[in-house]
């Protein structure tokens, strides 16, 4: 992880808005950088939203948060792959602030995802794989200087000057609509992202999967207060019931047919449906 800077961190969005459930969010994305798995993220951001800290994010948001990251190869018999855990880190943390809203402008995938997909790539045909096209090369090399002047703390015309064939490729050229490689870098993070969103369909450890029995708890308890509050003419809890509509609303957004599975475990409980 680059140096621990809390100016950076305090002028995030997501600490600028003054709101808790967006701070959270930002705590959430440094804890990613420092490791925290991110299955882990993802779940306590869809605890969190059920609380209602915050609105869910999308189903496909939140697989890519909770996905794997992606590492391509050149030929599938390439006997080597290099990981920086350093870069995997701060993937994670990009990847967050994406996700979260936090990250600047015109970015779908970080820089240091696409640094981890695409580092172990052959340019060399000499070594039995097809060259790289030069408008991904151009893409990886952008991606590769933004994330050395955040570990190395150098800016960027330091990092290109010190590496031969690098050129300084401009922010607006890659996330720029328009851009010389804005169509290579969409390309390039929607591959990504379908990677990782891929991995986590259906799967067991998807966090909107195991975390089905607590959205059903959830769900349970917050219809039968909510019952209660309706049923109890001048109950003190009145002035809740606009939060827990929202709530039941929230959580039956993330959870579809969750209803009916609520349904069926009372009834195997022999609780009336």
């Amino acid at each position: 992880m680059p140096p621990f800077d809390i100016i950076e961190i305090m002028k995030n969005p997501l600490a600028e808005s003054g709101r808790p459930g967006p701070f959270l969010r930002l705590v959430l994305a440094e804890a990613a950088g420092y490791g925290l798995p991110p299955q882990i993220v993802a779940t306590l951001d869809d605890i969190g939203a059920m609380l209602g800290f915050f609105d869910p994010l999308p189903r496909g948001q939140a697989s890519h948060l909770a996905g794997p990251l992606s590492v391509w190869r050149t030929h599938r018999m390439q006997p080597t792959i290099e990981r920086v855990p350093e870069i995997e880190a701060l993937a994670m943390r990009q990847r967050a602030l994406i996700a979260f809203g936090g990250a600047p402008p015109g970015h779908h995938v970080g820089t240091a995802e696409i640094c981890v997909a695409m580092g172990n790539l052959y340019r060399d045909k000499d070594l039995g794989s097809a060259d790289v096209p030069p408008e991904y090369h151009d893409v990886f090399v952008w991606a590769s200087t933004d994330v050395l002047t955040k570990l190395q703390e150098k800016t960027p015309e330091e990092i290109v000057k010190a590496r031969e064939g690098w050129r300084l490729i401009s922010d607006d050229e890659v996330l720029k609509p328009g851009g010389r490689l804005h169509s290579t870098y969409t390309e390039i993070a929607t591959s990504i992202r379908r990677t990782a969103i891929a991995a986590l369909t259906g799967a067991p450890d998807n966090p909107r999967e195991y975390l089905k029995p607590i959205a059903s708890h959830f769900l349970r308890a917050h219809t039968a207060v909510l019952d209660e509050i309706q049923k109890t003419p001048g109950s003190e809890l009145k002035g809740y019931t606009g939060d827990l509509e929202a709530a039941i609303r929230t959580i039956r957004s993330m959870f579809p047919g969750l209803d009916i599975e609520v349904v069926e475990n009372k009834v195997e409980k022999g609780e009336p449906a």
